[in-house]
């Protein structure tokens, strides 16, 4: 049975004893039109688990968003700050440079603004852990051959030109600049 289903047979249950459909009516108005506390405490208290965790900020946020909604709906709004701090409080240690420079402003933040900056943030940390890491290089190359380089001899080339050397008898790469090159 999915949501709806069941949304649909607990109306049925409450209404069912009413006589008219004025009694129905009440019935469900005094179950469902008047906010109950244990009902704020409930969408209070999933707002204060949510965390960010594997989800995208725009997964993340919407799920705030829509309980602070909830909370309005009832009749017990959120403050916009108390919103921001949720949503700061409720993101995970890769987010702490962002967190720091929200919480320094001297001004509230708005619930948009504080999305883009966070997609913008998001798509760094993706781009950061996307970059491959840069090898240091070295004069001395790892997979050795019979293969050698040398500079080539050009009279009056003072230019280091590198040319592959025709001995193949020695297992090791060498590089020698024209400079330290002797015929």
């Amino acid at each position: 049975m999915d949501g709806a289903a069941a949304a649909a047979t607990a109306v049925k249950t409450l209404a069912y004893g009413a006589k008219t459909s004025e009694e129905a009516w009440l019935i469900l108005a005094n179950t469902y039109a008047k906010p109950s506390r244990w009902l704020i405490k409930r969408v209070k208290n999933q707002i204060k688990n949510l965390t960010k965790g594997s989800q995208t900020v725009t997964d993340f946020l919407q799920s705030v968003k829509c309980r602070a909604d909830e909370l309005a709906i009832l009749g017990a709004p959120m403050d916009e700050d108390d919103l921001t701090d949720k949503i700061l409080d409720g993101l995970g240690d890769d987010y702490k440079e962002l967190i720091r420079a929200v919480q320094a402003h001297d001004t509230m933040i708005m619930f948009d603004k504080l999305h883009e900056k966070l997609l913008n943030f998001e798509t760094s940390l993706q781009g950061a852990k996307s970059e491959p890491s840069h090898f240091s290089t070295s004069a001395n190359p790892a997979n050795r051959n019979t293969t050698n380089w040398r500079p080539s001899f050009n009279s009056g080339n003072t230019n280091n030109n590198w040319r592959l050397s025709t001995n193949s008898g020695n297992n090791s790469t060498s590089w020698q600049s024209l400079t330290q090159y002797q015929p």
